[in-house]
């Protein structure tokens, strides 16, 4: 039977990493990992990797509201390896990924 973990890891008091795993026995089925920030007092999602089209893949959100939907940027080996690949790239990369996206929204 599949278990699903959500968590929210706090990077500042205007930042945030949201993650949803499902796992069935030990093993990552499904993954969600997104980067949230507010800007201006709005809460905007900035970039999610998730699996929710059959493979990971990388959605990255426009101001306006539209997405642009990419492949997953790095090879991996299962979704374990995938996951922690995303949630690498949101740790290492938040700060510019806001600095874009404030850029945007100007």
């Amino acid at each position: 039977m599949p278990i699903e973990e959500k968590w929210t890891n706090r990077l500042t008091h205007e930042d945030r990493v949201e993650v949803r795993l499902i796992k069935e026995k030990g093993v990552i089925i499904e993954f969600s990992v997104q980067y949230v920030a507010q800007i201006h007092g709005k809460w905007y999602p900035i970039i999610r990797f998730d699996t929710a089209h059959g493979k990971p893949h990388l959605d990255i959100s426009k101001p306006d509201g539209s997405e642009e939907k990419q492949d997953f940027p790095y090879p991996y080996f299962d979704y374990r390896d995938a996951f922690n690949k995303a949630i690498t790239e949101v740790n290492q990369k938040w700060a510019e990924l806001r600095r874009r996206f404030e850029e945007e929204v100007g």
